[in-house]
Parts: structure tokens; sequence; C-alpha cells
């Protein structure tokens, strides 16, 4: 499973903010067994809440707000139980079909 992030704010020159907080990922790892972040191995998560993540870049990549970030969670369960449907993607990073949550339409009868 890979979560789509967005930089929403660059606090200084070597951090910025993400829209990956713990509401789309399960905090109840250490912060560095939260996500793998793809697109860098220079961007290191430092602090987690429940609407963003702040990550430092130690390395020589430029991001702006805007840019997307991709990162994979350690642990998907609560991931996917936000999203009706997930969309799966080939080995061309093409999107070839899209599955269903059913966990998200369950019903519980009393």
């Amino acid at each position: 499973m890979v979560i789509v992030g967005t930089v929403i704010s660059k606090p200084t020159n070597s951090t910025f903010c993400i829209d990956i907080g713990y509401k789309a990922v399960a905090s109840e790892n250490p912060i560095d067994k939260r996500l793998v972040i793809l697109n860098d191995e220079n961007l290191i998560p430092t602090a987690h809440s429940e609407e963003h993540l702040i990550i430092e870049n130690r390395g020589k990549n430029e991001y702006v707000i805007g840019d997307t970030i991709y990162a994979q969670p350690y642990h998907v369960c609560p991931t996917c139980a936000l999203y009706d449907s997930v969309q799966v993607v080939n080995s061309e990073h093409e999107i070839c079909d899209q599955w269903q949550v059913v966990a998200r339409s369950r019903k519980i009868n009393i």
C-alpha cells in the first residue's frame, strides 16, 4: 500500500510538513516505524499529529509546497479503513483496478 501526501508548508529550510497525520497512519509504533517515505531516503519523520507529519530533509533534494510524497505505512489496517475503495496500480504505474474496502460498509445486526 502506498499513501499519497502533499507538502503543505515549510517551517524551515530543512523541514517541511505533509498532510499524512495519524488519522491516516497508525501511530502505535515509534515515529521511525510508522511509515517509509519512498521519494527520498534522506527524508526523516520527526513529529506526527492527527493531521500532519513533519519531515526533516537531510539530503540535497529541494521540496516545495505542493510536491507529492509517497509513503508506505508499516500497519495498513487503520489506513485502509479510511477509504471506501483503493486503487490498484500495475508495474507500469497505471491504475488497473479498484477494490472496495468491505470493512467500510459493514453492518452490525442487533
